[in-house]
């Protein structure tokens, strides 16, 4: 009989510890939903030097959900966005998805940066948190990872793209590829994506040079350049950074065809750059700005409503259509009876042909495809109006 008492109470201890399990898991399932709110958590980059871009990310995604807030909320919950601070540093981004989810426990989160994204990413998978990137790395969606989204093309599929344009839209006659690139693992897949496309047309990088977080001189890079004769360059790089190479090759009189990618694709360069932009193009997986598809005339309306500036990066842009993928995904776990964060990646990965009003292509996931960017647009400076127009219609990346 002891023997007997003793089996029964392993295993009502087996259930017990079990249930309890259940229990937790379910309630991390739910953290950040209630039937009155649900938190979206934005690690974001409100200081540092990529605070110009980390701040119009977290903008756009208040926008967003303020116009959803006063048509009644998501299905009756009013949505609550808490940005977090993680420095566009991955070590600093650590500490800020800690708050996010065990302090503020949000129910999805946006992350700036694929280094930030990297560097959370064991979070991110225990907590089994929803999340949507901004830096469209490939090696965080190849093979797809259950938890990470992401609605940008890939800066290797931007890279390819671009060197495709000088090929066979350009017909470059003796084109020499160079490229300065940040030595991270966005600027590292530019690299590759470089590598991939010239491997197509038999060429080789002349010369491929590579800068840290935080450089101002980028004299050296601009000068190897310059000796092996490259006379297309890929630049991976922010803003600031592309004005300074602009500058810097303006004046030791070097004017290749300078190709930048999305990260620069603003207004902004423009006015900071000065003569030195003239001839400058991009690639880009965004509308422009200024262009009248209705998803920019309707962010224009709903930001004079609520006093509030536009963005001027395609990093507003995207994480507004960021925004309108979660208010679709949430919408769709609801209506499934599964709201839940699992219920919420299953979602996504049903989501066909999302439009955002012509500021991107088509949103479409699937089990299999957790990267929905595949084209991207070529634009130029227009020196005349000091902006950029498009020069191209989207481009797949396939040869």
């Amino acid at each position: 009989m002891k023997r007997k008492s003793i089996i029964w109470q392993l295993m009502v201890y087996v259930v017990a510890v079990s249930l309890v399990a259940i229990t937790s898991a379910w309630a991390g399932e739910r953290d950040g939903i209630t039937s009155k709110n649900v938190k979206i958590g934005i690690l974001t980059a409100l200081t540092g030097p990529a605070a110009l871009y980390g701040k119009e990310c977290a903008s756009a995604v208040q926008l967003y959900f303020k116009m959803i807030n006063d048509k009644g909320g998501l299905n009756g919950r009013k949505v609550d966005t808490i940005p977090v601070d993680g420095a566009w540093n991955p070590a600093t981004a650590v500490g800020a998805m800690k708050i996010l989810i065990y302090k503020d426990k949000v129910f999805v989160a946006n992350t700036f940066g694929s280094q930030a994204t990297t560097s959370t990413y064991n979070m991110i998978r225990k907590n089994n948190l929803p999340v949507q990137v901004i830096g469209p790395v490939s090696t965080l969606y190849n093979p797809p990872r259950k938890q990470v989204f992401c609605v940008e093309t890939s800066y290797k599929t931007e890279t390819i793209i671009g060197v495709k344009y000088v090929m066979e839209t350009m017909e470059a006659k003796d084109p020499k590829f160079g490229i300065i690139y940040i030595d991270d693992v966005g600027g590292r897949g530019s690299l590759e994506g470089l590598r991939a496309a010239l491997n197509i047309y038999g060429l080789k990088a002349v010369s491929e040079q590579s800068y840290s977080r935080g450089t101002t001189d980028f004299s050296s890079q601009v000068i190897n350049l310059q000796r092996a004769g490259a006379n297309y360059v890929i630049l991976w790089a922010l803003t600031g950074e592309v004005v300074q190479i602009l500058k810097q090759a303006n004046a030791l009189n070097y004017k290749p065809q300078f190709i930048g990618l999305s990260p620069c694709t603003t207004n902004k360069l423009i006015q900071l750059a000065g003569d030195s932009v003239k001839g400058f193009f991009t690639v880009s997986h965004t509308a422009l700005v200024d262009e009248d598809v209705p998803g920019m005339k309707l962010i224009r309306k709903v930001a004079q409503k609520y006093d509030m500036k536009p963005g001027v990066t395609p990093y507003y842009y995207h994480s507004w259509a960021m925004a309108k993928v979660w208010d679709t995904a949430i919408r769709m776990a609801e209506k499934k009876g599964d709201l839940t964060r699992t219920g919420v990646i299953k979602a996504m990965e049903r989501i066909r042909d999302l439009d955002t009003g012509g500021i991107l292509p088509p949103i479409n996931f699937s089990p299999t495809q957790h990267q929905a960017g595949t084209m991207a647009r070529v634009t130029k400076v227009d020196m005349k109006t000091k902006r950029f127009v498009p020069v191209s219609g989207w481009i797949e990346a396939s040869f």
